[in-house]
């Protein structure tokens, strides 16, 4: 892939950011944050990550469920906007650490198991 490509996929992230306003209400709802517990993984964070001009490897821990599309107050479509932003990382050859795999499983083998 190219320069190109990467410039476009961040340029639609940025008009889908601009109008997105998100609620920390949402964060409760995220199957990803209920597990890890830490803002960087809620959509929320995520989306201040990415308003924050940063596309950051963390972005790949989304779920990308559909919790957050359904129950933001704003309509804001988060699942596009991760995907966008994925899309620009991997045309810019950053993929997912497999560290960062590796402890999410744990994570959500530990909360499985305690339920």
């Amino acid at each position: 892939m190219s320069q190109v490509d990467s410039l476009n996929a961040k340029n639609e992230v940025s008009e889908l950011l601009d109008k997105s306003l998100t609620s920390a209400s949402i964060n409760s709802l995220d199957p990803v944050f209920r597990i890890i517990r830490d803002e960087v993984v809620s959509p929320r964070g995520q989306l201040l990550i990415l308003k924050s001009g940063i596309f950051d490897p963390v972005l790949f821990q989304a779920s990308l469920c559909g919790i957050a599309d359904i129950f933001s107050p704003s309509g804001v479509e988060y699942s596009k906007i991760i995907r966008k932003s994925r899309k620009a990382l991997v045309e810019d050859g950053i993929e997912p650490p497999s560290e960062l795999i590796k402890e999410f499983v744990k994570k959500v083998r530990e909360y499985t198991h305690n339920d």
